[in-house]
Formats: structure tokens, sequence, C-alpha cells
């Protein structure tokens, strides 16, 4: 008859569980491999009710995000599309770049709302034209917009 004692997970394992998993295996493999191996922990009541604890305010902080995330979506449906004016040189190449600071300051120009430059995925940008960028929020939400680039009217294009 083997005893058996409850773990909790420090990482995640492939064929055992993953971070934060509560489980029950067999004692000596506790003792002898996943405990010296600083794997997991022996799961007493404090670290259960703490571990819950931790689970419930990352979930509640995971909806909000979502919350935020869907007005984000509904708002940036609205533009649709963002207009940035470039300087023009031959063949209708832009001089310089454009890059996410660029694409938030247009956007919170326009719907008053800041976001982070890490979410906007730009293609390279190398002359006047239509693109698509991807915004992603949360998980697996993403809005695409269009990004017009014109050119800058000067005396020299004229």
């Amino acid at each position: 008859m083997s005893k058996q004692t409850i773990i909790i997970l420090k990482e995640t394992k492939n064929k055992i569980g993953s971070k934060d998993d509560i489980i029950t295996v067999k004692r000596g493999y506790a003792f002898n491999y996943l405990i010296p191996q600083n794997i997991a922990e022996l799961a007493t009541l404090g670290k259960i009710k703490q571990l819950k604890v931790f689970k419930k305010a990352k979930e509640q902080q995971e909806e909000k995000l979502k919350r935020q995330s869907d007005t984000t979506i509904s708002i940036l449906q609205i533009i649709t599309k963002l207009n940035i004016k470039k300087r023009i040189g031959e063949n209708k190449q832009i001089f310089g770049r454009v890059n996410e600071k660029e694409i938030l300051k247009q956007i919170v120009k326009h719907i008053n709302h800041q976001l982070d430059k890490k979410n906007i995925h730009i293609p390279e940008i190398k002359r006047i034209g239509v693109y698509i960028i991807k915004i992603y929020l949360f998980s697996s939400l993403t809005a695409n917009l269009q990004l017009n680039i014109i050119p800058e009217i000067t005396e020299v294009n004229i």
C-alpha cells in the first residue's frame, strides 16, 4: 500500500501538471525528487488557501482587462482608418519610417484612450499607400486598422 501526498507545483512539468496545480503523487516521488529539485512544495492548508486567493485575484484582473479590451475594440472599430502625412522623395518613397509612436499619437487623438505601443504590429512601410496594422489587446482579441500614408505637400512636390 503506497502512501500519497498532496503537493503544489512551482513550475510546469509536461507529464505532471502546470504551475500552481494541486496534485496528489506518491510520497517517495514527492520527497525524493519533486521537493528537492524545487519543482513542488508540500500543500498545507495555509498555502492552499493563499493559492486560491491569488487565483481569484488573477481571474478578476483578467476579467477587468477583458472588459477594457472589449471597449477599446469597439472604439477602434469606429475609427477604421488613420492618415499619416510623410515627406516623400523619388518613386513615392517616404523619408524616415512610420513607427508605433506616431500611430499611438493618431489613435489617442481620435479616441482619447491610451494604448501600449507593444500591442501594435505594423508592417515595414517604405512608400506611400494603404497598409493594415494589427492591434493586439487581450489574448486573442485583435483589431485591424487601415493606415493611409499620404504625401505631405511641400513647395518641392508642386
